[in-house]
C-alpha cells in the first residue's frame, strides 16, 4: 500500500528541473527548464594510511648551529610547542613540520598543509617513498629548524 502511495505522489509531483507554466508566465502549458546552479566541489577526502606513512618522520632536534633560545617550533594543528626529541613529520612540498599524531589526524581528512594549504598529491607522496626506498636514502640530512 505504501509503495502505491509513493508511486502516486511521484506521478503527480512536478518533474525536477522544470518550472510549471503558471510560474513562468507563458500560460501555454509548456514546461521550461529551470535554471540550474553547478557547484564545483574540491575533493575533501584525505590521504590513505600508506601515503601518510610514506611522509618523512624523525625526532625533532631543536639544537641547531645558531642559538635559538627564543625560537620554538609550533605545531599548527594542536598549537603546542614541539619539544626536542618529539617525533615530527615533514610535508615534502612545503617542508613544514608537525607532531606525527597531529598531522596524521589532519591528513586523514585533508590533502593540504594546515599552514600554507599546498596540495599533497597521494601519487607524488607514494612515488617519493618508492624512490627513497630504492635508493636507501630514507635518513636524509635535514636543515635545523
Amino acid at each position: 500500500l505504501l509503495v502505491l502511495l509513493f508511486g502516486l505522489v511521484a506521478l503527480l509531483a512536478p518533474a525536477r528541473g522544470t518550472v510549471p507554466a503558471h510560474r513562468n508566465g507563458s500560460g501555454l502549458g509548456q514546461r521550461l527548464p529551470a535554471p540550474t546552479v553547478r557547484l564545483v566541489r574540491r575533493c575533501t577526502c584525505g590521504l590513505t594510511d600508506a601515503a601518510i606513512g610514506a611522509l618523512p618522520t624523525f625526532a625533532y632536534d631543536n639544537k641547531g648551529d645558531e642559538p635559538r633560545a627564543s625560537c620554538q617550533l609550533l605545531c599548527a594543528v594542536c598549537l603546542e610547542d614541539v619539544q626536542g626529541g618529539e617525533m615530527v613529520r615533514q610535508l615534502p612540498p612545503c617542508r613544514h613540520l608537525f607532531h606525527v599524531d597531529c598531522i596524521d589526524m589532519w591528513l586523514h581528512t585533508h590533502r593540504t598543509c594546515p599552514l600554507c594549504r599546498c596540495e599533497l598529491s597521494p601519487r607524488k607522496v607514494a612515488a617519493k617513498a618508492v624512490a627513497a626506498a630504492a635508493t636507501g636514502s630514507s635518513a636524509q640530512a635535514l636543515p635545523p629548524v
